[in-house]
């Protein structure tokens, strides 16, 4: 399938059936295979002995990416941290400056989310956060057991002064996140589960799975990257875990496009 280019923001933590929400997301892999995703800390203002975790993706030297609605319905949490991690240990933390970029309207996601997805084309909300970090990593000149890299946007030349989307096919999706599995809460460990998107306006949605066959994701799973194959150009991120939609008889993830 050909899709726009754009910056596209998955969305597949089931929200309606609350029984079901401690259901692994795919498969266990190395963190050290995806050097460039990493478990965000995140620390509550009012209640600092009770934290909360999302996942992001490193998009530049000191910028992370994940998504906007981890800072809570009345932003109560702030980015506090990052970690590289090592098969559910912490390999390298890194702190966060608590300035952000850009992230949605709080109220606008947490009112949206329970709208019928498929009866409300072109809902446009951007579930995106991004957040620096205090010290600049060293990408070039790393020392022994840092590994970690930047993910690819889906931009034909970063470096350029006007940002051009990549227009190519698309294949090979999966997720990534480290949030919560079957037996309880996130463990540091990560996991990925391969999607199939189809298109629906300006959203990209997936079936969830049924409990039988794999998973879907969890708290924690939030802001973790979407990856698919783009044309010949290997790996590219192209979506964000936010949230999904849950009608009676079907249940769906749910891919939102934005620019």
């Amino acid at each position: 399938m050909n899709f726009l280019p754009t910056l596209l923001i998955a969305s597949i933590v089931d929200v309606v059936i609350s029984f079901e929400r401690r259901i692994s997301i795919g498969d266990s892999v190395d963190p050290k295979d995806y050097p460039s995703v990493v478990l965000v800390n995140l620390k509550n203002k009012w209640k600092p002995q009770k934290p909360a975790v999302c996942t992001g993706s490193l998009i530049s030297r000191s910028v992370v990416l994940t998504a906007g609605h981890c800072t809570g319905e009345y932003e109560d949490f702030v980015f506090h941290s990052i970690d590289f991690m090592k098969r559910a240990k912490n390999e390298m933390r890194f702190i966060a400056t608590g300035e952000i970029f850009t992230v949605l309207d709080s109220e606008e996601y947490f009112l949206e989310r329970r709208y019928s997805f498929m009866e409300h084309v072109g809902l446009g909300y951007a579930d995106i956060a991004l957040f620096t970090l205090k010290d600049q990593l060293s990408i070039c000149n790393r020392t022994a057991g840092q590994d970690f890299s930047i993910i690819k946007l889906p931009i034909v030349d970063v470096r350029s002064g006007n940002w051009t989307f990549i227009e190519d096919k698309i294949a090979d999706c999966r997720l990534l996140g480290y949030g919560a599995h079957k037996e309880g809460s996130p463990d540091g460990q990560l996991r990925t589960i391969n999607l199939t998107p189809r298109d629906h306006g300006n959203v990209l949605y997936a079936p969830l799975l049924t409990d039988g066959i794999q998973a879907r994701a969890c708290c924690g799973d939030s802001g973790g990257p979407m990856i698919c194959h783009v044309g010949n150009r290997g790996l590219h991120i192209i979506g964000l875990t936010s949230f999904s939609f849950s009608p009676i008889l079907e249940r769906y993830n749910v891919v939102r496009r934005i620019r």
